[in-house]
């Protein structure tokens, strides 16, 4: 952002305070989000960031927008979830040092290029900067996809 005066800063703000901005200035189709969503671990798992990105996921469902959420197998039975604006896609994975009972996907950057490229997201949340989550921001970045990322446990301590 460039240097304003305070007083230009001041007259900004207040300009945008007397123009509300919301959703519902935009058509439907602009307000349903694409997200593709990446995480080391999701319910049934039980753990905090498995529920936390649980309940960010369902909340984003109950906003209409349209997820698809990366993640590790878990075991042999785990199965890909599709559902109406929502479709899980299975990435291989390893064990976790120090929690072998949950996985650690590996790096993906070409399957999920492919993944976006034709079913390409608006955004991208990365929520576990392990190798998945390191192998989809390099993944949107080619593709140029808008993406945040989290940090939420930290497995090395």
């Amino acid at each position: 952002m460039a240097f304003m005066p305070l007083s230009c800063r001041s007259a900004s703000i207040a300009a945008m305070e007397q123009t509300p901005l919301s959703l519902e200035q935009f058509s439907q189709a602009k307000r349903q989000l694409r997200v593709a969503v990446v995480t080391e671990t999701y319910p049934p798992e039980i753990n905090g960031v498995a529920m936390t990105t649980g309940r960010l996921v369902a909340g984003m469902l109950d906003l209409g927008h349209i997820i698809t959420l990366v993640r590790p197998r878990q075991g042999a039975d785990d199965a890909p979830a599709r559902e109406p604006r929502f479709e899980e896609v299975l990435a291989r994975g390893i064990p976790i040092p120090k929690y072998s009972h949950l996985k650690m996907g590996l790096p993906a950057q070409n399957v999920l290029r492919k993944l976006w490229a034709t079913r390409r997201p608006d955004l991208g949340q990365i929520i576990t900067e392990r190798p998945l989550g390191w192998s989809a921001l390099a993944a949107a970045r080619k593709l140029r996809i808008a993406s945040i990322t989290e940090f939420q446990t930290n497995f090395h301590s």
